[in-house]
C-alpha cells in the first residue's frame, strides 16, 4: 500500500479536477493490495483495489465481499475438505476437443483475451458441476484481485412469485433503485461479470417487463 502511495502522489500534482468531481479513486489491480485495502494518498483520493473500485461504482452494498464469500462457501460445501475446495477436473467440449474447464474458463473470460465473448453458456447434465465451476472460478478471480469484478449469482434467490427481471437479478447482489442501470452498464462495458447459477431452475418466470 505504500508502494502504491509513494508511485502515485508525485502524478498528483497534474491532476486538475473540476468544480463537479467530490473525488478520485484510484484502482489497483492485483495482489499485493490487501482485498479490502484503503488508503488516503492525496487530498480527495484514495487508493483502493480494481474490484473495491468496480463495486463502489456500481451501488454494491459494503458487505459485498463477505456475502460472495458466503455463498460460494455453501456453492461448494460438498467438494470442500478442511475448508479447501478439491474439485474434480472437469472438461468441457469446444470444437470435439476437451479442454480442463477451469484454465478454459481462466482464459476465455480474462482481459487480455482478443475479443472476449460477452456471454459463455455451460450446459451439462444436473450433477455434473456447473455450480461448483462457477463458483470456483469466482473465488479464484476474487483472491486474483485483477479483471473484471466476478459475481456468483444463483438465481434461485430471487424472489418467487415473480418473473426473473434484470432488477430482480441485481437485488441478490444488493443493487436497487438506479444503481440497476449503472450495473447494467458496468456488465456491458465488461467491468462486471455474472455467473449466473440454475438457469433450469427459473426457466419459465421470464419477465415480460
Amino acid at each position: 500500500v505504500g508502494a502504491v502511495a509513494d508511485y502515485v502522489r508525485p502524478h498528483l500534482a497534474a491532476v486538475k479536477p473540476g468544480p463537479r468531481v467530490a473525488g478520485i479513486v484510484l484502482a489497483v489491480s492485483g495482489e499485493g493490495f490487501g482485498a479490502s485495502s484503503t488508503q488516503v494518498v492525496g487530498l480527495g483520493v484514495r487508493a483502493t483495489t480494481l474490484h473495491n473500485a468496480i463495486a463502489q461504482l456500481v451501488g454494491l452494498p459494503d458487505g459485498w465481499r463477505d456475502a460472495q464469500a458466503g455463498t460460494i462457501k455453501q456453492a461448494l460445501a460438498g467438494v470442500s475438505a478442511g475448508g479447501q475446495p478439491r474439485l474434480a477436473e472437469l472438461y468441457v467440449s469446444i470444437g470435439g476437443q476437451k479442454h480442463p474447464a477451469s484454465a478454459w474458463l481462466d482464459g476465455t473470460l480474462s482481459w487480455n483475451t482478443t475479443a472476449a465473448p460477452s456471454l459463455v453458456y455451460v450446459q451439462a447434465e444436473a450433477g455434473k458441476g456447473k455450480t461448483t465451476l462457477l463458483a470456483d472460478y469466482v473465488r479464484r478471480s476474487l483472491e486474483r484481485m485483477s479483471g473484471p469484478l466476478p459475481l456468483f449469482v444463483r438465481l434461485r434467490d430471487i424472489a418467487h412469485g415473480h418473473g426473473v427481471s434484470w432488477e430482480g437479478m441485481a437485488s441478490t447482489l444488493g443493487v436497487v433503485g438506479g444503481s440497476c442501470d449503472t450495473l447494467a452498464a458496468a456488465v456491458t462495458a465488461g467491468l462486471v461479470l455474472l455467473a449466473l447459477d440454475g438457469l433450469d431452475e427459473v426457466s419459465g418466470r421470464y419477465d415480460p417487463d
